[in-house]
């Protein structure tokens, strides 16, 4: 349950971090992902309604060659989709590449062996999937349901396979964990706290405010869990998340335990 929550609480602070999207509906979980539709690299056409409410969980990826995270993840999704692929199981590349590195793609393709379905319009950040949902940075997948709500965002490394395996042994459709974050101090009265534009106060609903606001150096976080595939389970964690060197770079110290983890925010 630990490396669960640990993962939960990654995939919060890399999404903290990344300014608000000015365009598209980027959905969360629990929200319904859209029926992108496209053509592959060949000219195929690719619909994903075809593929929602029929038995599938699907990971749609958004990756690019030019990016080196996003080749970092492909081995592992080129794993899942060689261990679960199938009728209970579609993964769709959608791909931003642009004409300058198309050469590059397809050579890279082979190279990998990456045979699920992949889509693209070689536009990079003027794709037109990527300013319908708001994507504003790679790799960024959905992991979603059946039915086509999303279960999992940015479902990444060691989680990939697990989470899958899981997924395929339920007889029942899953229930996302439900998070909240609760601030115990003020974040405004933090040392290092960089004061967000004016008239934004309303808008701290999480402990880092809008727009690219750097987090203050010791913050103490509740976070309150409820996993629904559990019969009357919920579990209130206390952590503090301080930012000893760099932006990008993260601490999280479980205060029960005082064990320590740091993240890399990407």
């Amino acid at each position: 349950m630990r490396s669960i929550q640990f993962s939960f609480l990654t995939l919060i602070l890399l999404v903290m971090f990344i300014p608000p999207a000015t365009a598209g509906i980027n959905p969360g979980v629990n929200d319904y992902f859209p029926p992108i539709a496209g053509n592959s690299p060949d000219g195929e056409p690719f619909d994903l309604a075809d593929h929602l409410n029929t038995g599938k969980y699907i990971l749609v990826d958004f990756w690019a060659y030019w990016c080196g995270p996003c080749r970092g993840e492909i081995p592992t999704l080129v794993e899942a989709w060689n261990t679960y692929g199938g009728d209970k199981f579609l993964i769709l590349g959608v791909n931003i590449d642009s004409p300058a590195t198309m050469d590059k793609y397809y050579e890279y393709v082979e190279e990998e062996g990456i045979t699920f379905p992949q889509i693209t319009e070689w536009a990079r950040w003027e794709s037109s999937w990527v300013k319908e949902l708001g994507v504003r940075y790679v790799p960024q997948n959905f992991l979603m349901a059946p039915d086509g709500r999303v279960i999992f965002r940015d479902l990444r490394g060691d989680d990939v396979l697990p989470t899958l395996a899981g997924l395929m042994k339920l007889n029942r459709p899953y229930e996302p964990i439900t998070m909240s974050i609760v601030v115990q101090d003020d974040p405004r009265l933090e040392k290092s706290w960089y004061t967000p534009p004016r008239g934004n106060w309303d808008s701290l609903t999480v402990p880092f405010a809008p727009p690219e606001n750097i987090a203050p150096e010791s913050l103490k976080l509740r976070i309150n869990i409820d996993n629904p595939q559990a019969k009357d389970f919920k579990a209130t964690l206390h952590y503090q998340l301080y930012r000893p060197t760099g932006r990008r770079t993260h601490k999280v110290k479980d205060l029960m335990t005082g064990e320590v983890t740091k993240h890399y925010i990407t």
